[in-house]
């Protein structure tokens, strides 16, 4: 019963705990692949006669094209798609989340719609933290090759 504390707390243990969450990580990964997939629109593109009348998420890189009286059409991933649903002729070229049940061949029917205003902006704002705590960083830490570790200034 000793043997298994010590490979968990001691230095020469530290391959053993590494292994074990990698392992626990790659199961948690397996059994949410199993047990709940995403279902992308690209998916349901690529096979529409299998998930026709699924609800899925979409939210990547869904662009508006153009805005109708009660449909619009959105660019996913290079494709264009026509989406039954009401939007304000504002959104076009705005990025847009929405949950729709899909139809086959082509089509959508959304039943919560978001448009993203803005959203490149936000991405851009979000960054100017990263990029000052990562020059704050340099300037007090140095990188020595020898020891490959970061020492301070």
């Amino acid at each position: 019963m000793r043997f298994f504390p010590a490979l968990l707390t001691a230095e020469k243990g530290r391959p053993f705990r590494i292994a074990f969450f990698l392992l626990v990580l790659g199961g948690l990964i397996a059994y949410g692949a199993c047990t709940n997939p995403l279902i992308t629109l690209s998916m349901c593109l690529d096979d529409p006669q299998r998930w026709d009348g699924t609800m899925i998420v979409v939210g990547n890189e869904s662009v508006v094209r153009a805005v109708e009286e009660n449909s619009f059409t959105i660019s996913y991933l290079g494709k264009l798609v026509r989406v039954k649903g009401r939007l304000p002729a504002e959104a076009v070229g705005q990025f847009i989340i929405f949950r729709a049940r899909f139809t086959a061949p082509d089509r959508l029917e959304a039943v919560e719609i978001h448009v993203a205003n803005g959203r490149r902006a936000k991405i851009v704002l979000s960054l100017l933290p990263t990029i000052g705590i990562g020059i704050w960083f340099m300037r007090r830490f140095r990188f020595n090759l020898r020891s490959m570790m970061f020492e301070a200034r």
